[in-house]
């Protein structure tokens, strides 16, 4: 059974996506969106600089 994602939390990824949007564009990076995303929702990096690879 497939159950529909609250609003909150699609929100909330569409928040995460456009800030990562707007990083990439600043410094013309070329991120994959839809893999950091996973990311966040999987917790498998522990901070935004991590995207970029500045976390110390």
């Amino acid at each position: 059974m497939i159950t529909e994602m609250p609003l909150f939390y699609r929100a909330g990824l569409l928040l995460v996506k456009s800030i990562i949007n707007l990083i990439s564009f600043h410094y013309d990076l070329d991120l994959d969106i839809d893999y950091t995303v996973m990311q966040f929702r999987d917790g498998t990096f522990s901070c935004i600089a991590d995207v970029l690879g500045n976390c110390a």
